[in-house]
Parts: structure tokens; sequence; C-alpha cells
């Protein structure tokens, strides 16, 4: 009876000392969030790392030293931390949106400094985190359709477009690329959902009007060019208007040639 009353004593040590391990940890987490608030982030550290100390896989701490570390500007650092967090936890929902962050904007960083080659890989990497965002395949094929990958472009503007399809903008730049490849059938079927999403759109007016005419369909570009220029005369812009009316204007001529 006193060896099975020690051996249940020991076990009720080892749960209790589990038991406080755990409050202990869950204290930590609860200090370190409140200096968090308080913009004490130096305390907050202190909070988390001692926490990994007595909790080395701690997952949570490992998310906050990052979420912490990023609001400190130490970008390496809290990429790393994320990094540790997707180790253990691969589907870490914050740790994957803070990666797939930081390399969206890096890729819009790039762009904007005209480096549209490195901009294309930064937004491959936030795609490794974020395989489902509609706005980050978008995003991509921007820069490959600029590096003159078309055929890439046109399936990263496809894959935004079956994850979110009212996305008009990429349905206008994949009917772009579509006409610049001589596809015109299947740019007059982007240019019309676009039009059917925004039918004040100009830019998509003009680019359906272009597109009927390299089909034949002289009638249809007529009206619709006249539908692109006069949206542009509404919004001030008479040089955007230029180009759809003097197509127009051609192709009006054209046909009072042929009666």
């Amino acid at each position: 009876m006193r060896k099975w009353y020690w051996r249940l004593s020991g076990l009720g040590l080892v749960l209790g000392l589990s038991v406080l391990a755990q409050a202990e940890g869950s204290d930590r987490m609860t200090r370190g969030l409140g200096y968090e608030e308080r913009m004490s982030w130096s305390e907050a550290i202190s909070e988390y790392t001692t926490l990994l100390t007595e909790e080395p896989e701690h997952v949570e701490a490992r998310y906050r030293l990052g979420v912490v570390y990023e609001k400190l500007g130490a970008i390496d650092t809290a990429l790393n931390w994320h990094r540790e967090v997707l180790k253990r936890t691969p589907d870490h929902s914050g740790a994957r949106t803070a990666l797939a962050g930081y390399y969206v904007k890096r890729g819009a960083e790039l762009r904007r400094n005209n480096k549209p080659a490195e901009a294309a890989r930064a937004f491959q990497q936030a795609l490794q985190y974020s395989q489902d965002s509609a706005s980050v395949h978008f995003e991509l094929g921007q820069e490959l359709a600029k590096l003159g990958q078309q055929d890439e472009a046109i399936e990263a503007y496809r894959t935004a477009i079956r994850l979110e399809p009212g996305m008009s903008a990429a349905h206008n730049q994949l009917a772009k690329v579509y006409t610049e490849k001589g596809l015109y059938q299947e740019a007059r079927h982007e240019y019309e959902e676009v039009v059917r999403l925004n039918p004040d759109d100009p830019e998509a007016h003009h680019g359906l009007g272009v597109v009927y005419s390299e089909l034949g369909q002289h009638d249809e570009a007529i009206t619709t060019l006249e539908k692109s220029w006069k949206g542009y005369l509404k919004l001030g812009r008479r040089d955007l208007a230029r180009p759809a009316f003097d197509l127009q204007k051609k192709l009006m001529a054209e046909k009072l040639a042929e009666q």
C-alpha cells in the first residue's frame, strides 16, 4: 500500500507541476499581450522569450515575437520567427498572413523601382504562403506581362479570376494579353465581362472596340468605341478619348466607302 501511495503521490506531484507550468505559461502570454497593448516592446519580448525557455515548443510565443519584432522594424528577425512557427504548425494563419504580407509589400516596392523580375519573384514567394489569394495572383500576372511572359501571365490572371470571378481588373488585363497574342475571340469574351461588371469603363469599351474591329464586327466596334471616347470626355481625359474617336472615325469612313 505504501508503494502505491508514494507512486500516486509522485504522479500527483508531476500533474500538479504540469498544471502550474501551464498556468505560468498562460500568465506570461497574458502579460506579454498586455505589454504589446501598451507598446512596451522590450517587456513583451522578455515575457515571450522566458516562456520559450520554459516551454521550448510554444508556438504562440514564437508568433508573438514575430509580431513584436515586425513592430520594431526588425523585419528579418520577425520573418525568422514566423518561419519557426510554420515549421511547427504549417497551417498557422497568422504566420502565413504575415509572411505573405511582407512579400507582397516587397513586390510592390520593387515594382515602384521598375524591377519587374524581382517583383515577380517576390509575389511568387508570397504565393507560397497565400496560394488562394486572387490579388497576389493578379499582381504576379502584372509583372509577368511586363516581362513578356504572356503564357505565364495568362495563367496568373486566369487563376485570379477562378478565385475571384468578379475581379474586373483581372479580366481586363487578361483581355489585353489575349489581344497582344492575336487571340481576339478570347479577348472579346474577357472585355465583354469587364463591360458587364463595369458598364461605364471607357478603357474596356476601347479595348472591346479594337477587338470587334479585328474580328470584322465593325458595327459593334463603332458603337462600342463611341461609348469609350464619350466616357473619357466625361472624365475630362480628351487625350485618352482621341484613339477611340480616331478608330471609330476610320471605321465609319470605311463603311461609307463600301456603300
